[in-house]
């Protein structure tokens, strides 16, 4: 049979048809072939030697054969000019020639990509603890608010004392605020989406953060031509930008520039997109870039969890960027941050667009209604913790009405059973033990008679509530509790103003 060989110069045309670098060594260690990709990886790996290679990147190729023939790659890190990975995996040659063929994978997105799915699972873990501590601290708050709500009604408060509760409120809407923003990181916070334009959004925003910023910091806003329509809460897209900005101006020691870039961007199904569970097709991005210090690599891991914070203790709580990212979560969108030590930072948001072009709902500030009375009417009380149920009882009795309580589900049957007749709304905890509020209401109307439900929750819902629910449910009272709003939807409540 007739041997038929190639030349040199046809194998390396073969080998550049590949992927991967592919280097081919001799018994000696020295390269007798390789492909174009094997050149550009050789060069990244500070490798030039042509008369032996016992090194690739500062690794000996011996623990590289060797960890071929325990079944694994070999993973080498280059740091600078960037950073990248490489799987190296070696083996020998099957021919009458001694040597070794090292084939060279760069592994840099794929690994990119394993780290942000392994940082996502680990962030909705955070988040889960996160909502179940804010959910006991609005408790907390429900009872502390509460009583001094009900102290600063009294006539017989003297005017020093009532300067100290003022202060004490003062403090406990700034602890609900800090609570508020875990439950934006872990997902729990309402979210009222709607049509949005970012275009006019961004402008907008913009001019009014600009008194947020020093002289010396230039901002820039920079809109590619297009629609810009996406699902979003303007509250919670402010909240967003505002925690951005601030951490660009924070990152610029003195002079320097924050641009604010608004484009789009389309992945192809044969494209990989920046996150494994982005799908393909056209997304909305919010670019915010500084030219501040960076962030060090081995914070980067790090930045979008609570209260992990590198700046000086009483200049940040650390729940700016955690807010960040479970709003963006909750808006079904990613975040993504390029940074380099030295030269700045960039946060990258990827919303889904939204085609539907619909006029911008106006928001109209409700001004706070006086305290009414309650004329006697008789309400059902049902929380499982002590202090919430007398704070709430306490409240609902200053504004006149009358109340029976209950510290459970079970309990809250009996009751009611007793006193159907008479009870004109119940008002319930979401979250307790053996019966929660939903099964309550089931039991409840078991019982028949017609019947108003408010439910009380340390998680703040979406707008779906009311659907998911029914009619009985007539109102969601978030905790903590203020006196004035339990007025107002009480008086809604009984009137049919919902």
């Amino acid at each position: 049979m007739e041997a038929t060989f190639v030349n040199k110069s046809f194998l390396r045309a073969v080998l550049d048809s590949t992927n991967e670098g592919v280097l081919v060594l001799n018994k000696n260690f020295r390269p007798i072939l390789t492909n174009a990709r094997a050149d550009e990886y050789l060069s990244a790996l500070n490798c030039t030697s042509q008369t032996e290679m016992l090194f690739l990147g500062g690794h000996s190729v011996k623990d590289i054969l060797k960890a071929t023939a325990e079944g694994r790659p070999y993973e080498i890190e280059v740091k600078s000019p960037q950073r990248r990975l490489f799987a190296i995996s070696g083996h020998s040659l099957k021919a009458k020639i001694e040597g070794w063929v090292l084939v060279i994978r760069d592994i840099t997105k794929e690994r990119e990509l394993q780290e942000k799915l392994q940082q996502g699972e680990r962030l909705a873990a955070i988040g889960q603890l996160a909502a179940g501590i804010a959910h006991d601290f609005n408790n907390i708050l429900t009872s502390i608010l509460g009583y001094t709500q009900l102290l600063q009604l009294r006539q017989d408060i003297p005017p020093e004392a009532k300067t100290l509760l003022e202060n004490i409120v003062v403090q406990g809407e700034r602890a609900a605020k800090l609570i508020r923003q875990i439950l934006d990181f872990s997902r729990k916070s309402p979210s009222e989406q709607k049509p949005l334009n970012l275009a006019s959004f961004l402008k907008e925003t913009l001019r009014l953060f600009r008194n947020l910023i020093p002289e010396t910091i230039e901002i820039e806003l920079s809109i590619e031509p297009g629609e810009y329509w996406v699902k979003a809460d303007l509250v919670q897209m402010q909240d967003v930008l505002m925690n951005l900005i601030i951490n660009a101006k924070d990152a610029i020691p003195g002079k320097g520039k924050i641009t604010v870039k608004l484009y789009q961007i389309e992945f192809k199904p044969d494209r990989s997109p920046p996150f494994p569970q982005m799908k393909a097709g056209r997304w909305v991005v919010i670019e915010v870039a500084d030219t501040g210090c960076g962030i060090p690599p081995e914070v980067l891991p790090h930045i979008f969890e609570p209260f992990f914070t590198t700046k000086e203790p009483g200049k940040g709580s650390g729940l700016g960027l955690a807010q960040v990212y479970g709003i963006i979560k909750q808006h079904n969108g990613f975040i993504d941050v390029k940074t380099k030590v030295g030269e700045g930072t960039s946060f990258i948001i990827y919303l889904p667009t939204f085609s539907k072009r619909e006029k911008e709902d106006t928001i109209s500030k409700k001004n706070e209604i006086e305290i009414g009375k309650g004329k006697g009417k008789l309400i059902l009380v049902v929380e499982d913790e002590r202090t919430p149920l007398e704070v709430i009882k306490l409240m609902l009795e200053n504004l006149g009405y009358q109340t029976i309580t209950a510290h459970n589900g079970e309990e809250a049957l009996k009751v009611y059973a007793q006193y159907k007749d008479k009870i004109c709304l119940v008002i319930a905890d979401l979250v307790m033990p053996k019966m929660n509020g939903i099964e309550l209401i089931k039991k409840l109307k078991e019982q028949g008679g017609k019947v108003k439900i408010v439910l009380m929750t340390g998680y703040p819902l979406s707008s779906g509530w009311k659907k998911d629910w029914g009619e009985d449910v007539v109102a969601v009272l978030e905790k903590p509790i203020k006196i004035n709003k339990l007025a107002e939807m009480l008086e809604k409540a009984l009137t049919d103003s919902y």
